[in-house]
């Protein structure tokens, strides 16, 4: 068992490490498209009680439903946001971005494992549509976009909602740190926050490494994630993110970051994907587009950043 330097404890404050993905996600499929794990998402039958939430197992229960599903099956998620140049309190608008995940959430004997395989598109500023190249508004440069997918890769959670922090992401070394906690509960609405912080370290590059910053907020109904007859809700999300600049921006030793902020859901089913994200992954995935289950098979893709 890894140890606990590579883990993360859930506590009545401290809810289910999740992992960071958007936005910042192996083993055998199961029935991906089957009716009761796909399509409806409901228990045969209510025969277990709903969760305690002022419980670990109950919050460890809770914050997997909100995040992925209980059973076995795809999830799927997007992000629509926008990213900006910073420099000292300086922002500058640089691009948008169209992003979306497919997960795949499998059991495994001491817990699960969620397997995520996501596409982020840039887009124009004006009018949103898909940039091939992009001007540096800092040094004037064209730098043609190459960004292709990220993953799949796999993150294990131990049943009582530890995350096995991964130490590699795309054939890059990887060192992250996620905590999930209980926001606020108001009515029948729930919000939970999501700080990470990851370094990221491009093999064979002299390039300073890829630091990650995020917060995110996950907003669901509390009615819906106490009831034992549904193993899946649909969830909302905001996004707030700091990172190094990025490699292909070419910013070189100039001072500053990339902050970005957006809004997205969790949704049930693919045809819920944003019609525009579906649009690009067509032209760019059409396997995937067509057989969604096809990206958690597919061969991890390198570090892109």
């Amino acid at each position: 068992m890894p140890g606990r330097d590579s883990q993360d404890r859930v506590s009545r404050r401290k809810w289910l490490t999740c992992s960071t993905s958007m936005m910042i996600g192996a083993g055998t499929m199961h029935q991906l498209f089957a009716a009761p794990a796909h399509e409806a998402g409901t228990a045969p039958a209510a025969t277990q009680a709903p969760p305690d939430p002022y419980t670990e197992a109950g919050l460890a229960t809770m914050a997997r439903k909100a995040r992925y599903r209980l059973d076995e099956g795809l999830v799927f998620a997007w992000l629509f946001g926008t990213k900006y140049g910073q420099v000292d309190t300086g922002l500058r608008p640089l691009l948008n971005i169209e992003s979306g995940a497919i997960s795949r959430i499998e059991n495994t004997s001491d817990g699960y494992a969620v397997t995520t395989w996501e596409r982020t598109f840039y887009t124009a500023l004006e009018d949103q549509t898909l940039l091939r190249e992009w001007r540096n508004p800092y040094t004037g440069e064209v730098a043609p976009i190459r960004r292709g997918p990220s993953g799949p890769s796999t993150v294990h959670f131990l049943r009582d909602g530890t995350r096995v922090t991964p130490t590699e992401l795309g054939g890059a070394s990887l060192k992250a740190h996620t905590t999930t906690r209980l926001l606020r509960v108001d009515g029948d609405h729930v919000w939970l926050t999501n700080d990470s912080e990851a370094v990221v370290t491009r093999p064979f590059s002299n390039t300073a490494p890829f630091q990650v910053t995020e917060w995110s907020i996950l907003h669901a109904h509390l009615s819906e994630l106490l009831d034992p007859r549904t193993q899946i809700v649909e969830a909302e999300v905001n996004l707030q993110e700091v990172t190094s600049w990025p490699a292909w921006m070419n910013m070189g030793e100039r001072p500053g970051a990339v902050t970005s902020r957006g809004v997205g859901r969790k949704v049930i089913r693919f045809e819920s994907m944003p019609k525009k994200w579906r649009h690009l992954l067509a032209e760019h995935h059409p396997d995937i587009a067509r057989r969604p289950e096809l990206a958690v098979q597919a061969q991890s893709a390198p570090f892109g950043q």
